[in-house]
């Protein structure tokens, strides 16, 4: 697979970490993207380098976690999630 960053510029590994500690989302290795996000009742979110964060990321963050779109991308370009 390509490059290392979303297509937007995020590193994927800062995107990983940060996402490993928002609990009740699960990291799984993809077919034609080396990352899935799997959650309850929500379809899988693909990340790699032909995702657009702020485009698809984030709101499937939004509705996973129940915080708002610009709340999550704050978290996403501090690299730290809310606890």
């Amino acid at each position: 697979m390509g490059g290392k960053k979303t297509r937007d510029g995020h590193k994927i590994s800062d995107l990983t970490k940060l996402i490993r500690k928002i609990g009740g989302i699960e990291i799984v290795s993809g077919s034609k993207h080396p990352f899935l996000l799997k959650t309850e009742n929500q379809i899988a979110c693909p990340l790699g380098p032909s995702t657009h964060a702020r485009q698809m990321l984030v709101p499937w963050l939004a509705q996973a976690t129940g915080y708002q779109n610009k709340e999550v991308y704050s978290a996403i370009q501090s690299r730290r999630w809310y606890n």
